[in-house]
């Protein structure tokens, strides 16, 4: 067996070190060998060596420019390592390589910022057209149509990626937030119960299930719920800030205070919660120390 096949079982084996030294070995005997290049770059990418594992993609990028999975695995790791528009031209090399594949453009709408969601909404669009039976290419649009605030949209893709692939929770969360912000607080609350049956430790989901079920005014399900989150997630700043406004409502000032203080500390920058806080402490006559609060809400939302 040479030092490529040798490194190959290695690397199956998750030999990392061993892998990368066969595979060293086989580059020694012959510099241009492009695949010995790309497996020690997987071997580099392992152990978290990523700028070996960069050059080793380059290289046999330049030795051979028209191998996919080489392009594909250089724009992963620019992912891995916070360089989304070196692996966004990565992908569009990738579609170059293959026009007529979908891969690429779902990959490379995973790469545009806030700003770009258009761009990204552009390649779903595309990649859409050429494979209709991507459920991960309207998973993901219709969670930037939700994060753009096109729930109808949203809600329509999102429908169709749990037609397509049932058994994914993420689809149910985004739906169940997207009818949340539309007022359909029933639905919402059917679709993030099917979130937590196929993820029970998805605090998130619990915590959006609290807000739809207090807005229908089904306080005790909302603490239930904002309680199994904090369970989940105890430094889920948003729990404890909901949790506390919710007991604030209730008049359990002493529940609030613990919960809107234990907000703060897990977000000093949370203004809601300093300004509910104050809200208690005037409630409780302490009025030196709502004051303080009032003003540090004040500071952190600005003099508007």
């Amino acid at each position: 067996m040479d030092s490529l096949d040798l490194g190959k079982v290695y690397l199956e084996l998750k030999y990392w070190d061993e892998a990368i030294c066969e595979f060293t070995k086989a580059i020694r005997a012959d510099p241009k060998l492009a695949e010995a290049y790309v497996h020690r770059g997987c071997a580099f990418s392992e152990i978290q060596n990523y700028s070996n594992a960069t050059l080793d993609f380059s290289t046999a990028i330049e030795l051979d420019p028209t191998d996919s999975f080489t392009v594909h695995s250089r724009a992963a790791l620019y992912e891995r390592i916070g360089e989304p528009e070196k692996a966004a031209a990565d992908y569009t090399r990738l579609i170059q390589l293959n026009p007529q594949g979908a891969s690429g453009y779902l990959l490379r709408s995973r790469t545009w910022q806030r700003e770009s969601y258009r761009k990204a909404i552009d390649d779903l669009n595309q990649a859409i057209r050429l494979n209709p039976e991507d459920a991960e290419a309207f998973y993901t649009r219709g969670w930037i149509y939700k994060e753009l605030g096109d729930f109808a949209a949203a809600i329509d893709d999102l429908t169709v990626a749990i037609r397509l692939r049932p058994d994914c929770a993420g689809s149910y969360a985004h739906r169940g937030m997207a009818y949340g912000k539309q007022g359909a607080y029933e639905l919402a609350i059917g679709d993030l119960t099917e979130t937590i049956r196929l993820d029970a430790q998805d605090a998130r989901a619990y915590c959006n299930r609290g807000i739809a079920n207090e807005n229908l005014g089904l306080d005790d399900s909302a603490l239930a719920d904002y309680g199994r989150a904090i369970e989940l997630n105890p430094r889920d700043d948003f729990a404890l800030y909901r949790r506390g406004r919710l007991y604030k409502i209730k008049c359990d000032y002493s529940q609030a205070l613990v919960d809107l203080t234990a907000a703060i500390e897990c977000n000093p920058q949370r203004a809601m919660a300093y300004y509910l806080r104050g809200e208690v402490y005037y409630a409780l006559r302490k009025i030196y120390r709502a004051t303080r609060d009032f003003i540090r809400a004040k500071q952190l939302m600005g003099d508007s």
